[in-house]
């Protein structure tokens, strides 16, 4: 006699202990790049990194705020947000791909 089972898992996954960890390094890491800067001892190729990197962090962050937003949309006031956050997001994008290429 063969009986088949069905056997289900729930996951949940906390990782907002992490994010914060991660936002305290990238803080340390940042302040400790910008006092470097100011004295001038971080040389210019790891300056340009650091600058790309935020850029990317930025960007990242308007895009998932915009998501968010996006989301979270009832009524033309929120669809309006969503599409004022999509907007700035799409224009920041275009900006920054233009800069990285010379335009």
């Amino acid at each position: 006699m063969s009986e088949e089972h069905t056997v289900s898992f729930s996951l949940e996954l906390n990782v907002e202990p992490s994010v914060r960890k991660l936002r305290r390094v990238q803080a340390l890491v940042f302040k400790i790049a910008g006092l470097l800067r100011r004295t001038g001892l971080l040389p210019k190729e790891i300056d340009e990194t650091f600058a790309k990197l935020q850029q990317f962090i930025t960007l990242a962050n308007q895009a998932r705020l915009a998501w968010i937003a996006l989301q979270a949309a009832t009524g033309p006031i929120g669809w309006g947000f969503a599409a004022v956050s999509l907007t700035t997001t799409a224009f920041t994008l275009a900006d920054t791909l233009s800069v990285s290429r010379g335009y």
